[in-house]
């Protein structure tokens, strides 16, 4: 075991990784940011229901109020409407919905607690508890102390590590501060969207070296590296499976196949390869900035119309298109023709799995 300081740095957990493979653990969730659509400057609702009616039947949990489901522009009101909804439509079925605050400058238990309980309608809602300025404000201790006096979770919950390619208040939680969230019993998850090298892997490393419970997990929020998911994290949460679900639950199969079976193992890389020049795009850099948030959520509902599962790839009212974005509904367009190849060239039926 490695015993930590507050000063201790990820210079102490060198990512290594061995030539061969890793079999793949057991359970290995799938997380999917859902997107939430718009038409005519109003929430889709049955475009919405479509979209968790393709994670579920993917065998994946989506994610709700979340930075894909354009949680920083929704007011309580509206979030808690996006649980009631789903919870009328699939009653029983497990959900992550995102949680902050609504005045998040400074740091208040009461304000997290309050923001968890009107969105956590069973014991089938998982929370994750959002980044925000008064959050990220904190270090060491006292960071891990804010995480602990959330007391109201009716389920082990999940941590979210947001850096600063993504917002101006966002940065790399330090290895002292994600052992002592990870130690505590309320969260038993932390996802990492840190762009720094081999964050995911570096992070794996520290929780397998530390006394923690045997179920927490890395899940990994670093799009631009799918692949690094599946090797080395122990789940993903992501933004790009909100594209497609049932192709990343392929992936899985597939990944799990390659520890014994060549042909899975060039399947597996094949497809890789094209998810990830797709997710490239989708996550491509903004004037100024690492990711283009805006640009990223618009790509995901001109792609999610691509592919016939909402009817309006709208943007919510008083949110401009970017700029750089004019072209990406004939480049989904032709995405969608590669993968489609690609899928046709491994003997999959890219009907089902883009679907």
């Amino acid at each position: 075991m490695t015993t930590l300081s507050p000063e201790i740095s990820w210079a102490a957990f060198p990512a290594q990784s061995t030539a061969q493979r890793r079999k793949m653990p057991r359970v290995f969730p799938i997380y999917v940011a859902a997107y939430l659509p718009h038409q005519n400057g109003r929430i889709d609702w049955a475009g919405f229901k479509a979209i968790l009616t393709r994670i579920y039947q993917a065998v994946c949990v989506p994610v709700i109020n979340a930075d894909t489901g354009f949680a920083f522009l929704l007011n309580p009101d509206q979030k808690r409407e996006v649980i009631r909804r789903l919870r009328e439509w699939f009653p029983d079925k497990p959900v992550v919905v995102g949680v902050t605050p609504v005045s998040a400058s400074t740091f208040s238990a009461d304000a997290y607690m309050e923001a968890i309980a009107a969105v956590q309608l069973d014991e089938n809602v998982r929370i994750m508890m959002m980044v925000s300025p008064g959050l990220t404000a904190l270090h060491g201790q006292e960071l891990v102390d804010a995480f602990a006096s959330v007391t109201n979770l009716q389920q082990p919950g999940i941590a979210h590590e947001l850096t600063a390619e993504f917002v101006t208040f966002g940065r790399p939680f330090t290895p002292f501060e994600i052992a002592g969230i990870l130690a505590l019993p309320n969260f038993s998850a932390l996802k990492t969207s840190a762009l720094s090298g081999c964050a995911v892997l570096q992070r794996v490393t520290l929780i397998r070296r530390m006394d923690l419970p045997e179920d927490r997990q890395i899940l990994s929020g670093v799009d631009w590296q799918v692949g690094e998911a599946f090797e080395y994290a122990d789940g993903v949460l992501m933004g790009a499976a909100a594209l497609f679900p049932r192709l990343f639950r392929r992936l899985l199969e597939l990944r799990r196949d390659a520890d014994s079976d060549p042909r899975s193992f060039w399947a597996y890389d094949q497809l890789i390869a094209a998810v990830q020049a797709i997710v490239s795009f989708q996550f491509r850099p903004g004037p100024g900035t690492s990711v283009d948030v805006g640009g990223y959520r618009h790509f995901t509902g001109i792609w999610l119309k691509a592919c016939g599962v909402i009817g309006s790839d709208d943007l919510p009212a008083g949110v401009p298109q970017h700029h750089q974005r004019g072209d990406d509904r004939a480049v989904a367009e032709s995405l969608l023709l590669m993968l489609r190849t690609v899928l046709k060239g491994i003997g999959e039926d890219p009907n089902e799995l883009l679907s």
